[in-house]
């Protein structure tokens, strides 16, 4: 709106400039910011899920496992190990 641009628009330059969607590109920062918590802190998940901006922890760990092919609980047993 302040730029004065239809969000599909938007999204379709944002597309073009950078190879994927503006959805997945912020879910791969907010993945990104999980893993780092999981791996540096003793957050639980769901604290860590929330706080990486997803709504639940179920679709925090489906978009988890769809960019990183494991689970966070995986990721936490293996830093425990």
């Amino acid at each position: 709106d302040v730029v004065g641009l239809h969000s599909d628009f938007a999204n379709l330059l944002f597309m073009k400039a950078f190879g994927t969607t503006l959805s997945d590109y912020i879910a791969e920062l907010r993945i990104a910011h999980a893993q780092r918590k999981l791996l540096t802190t003793d957050m639980s998940i769901t604290d860590i899920a929330y706080e990486c901006g997803f709504n639940s922890v179920a679709r925090f760990n489906a978009t988890f496992f769809k960019k990183i092919q494991c689970t966070p609980r995986e990721i936490k047993k293996k830093i425990v190990k």
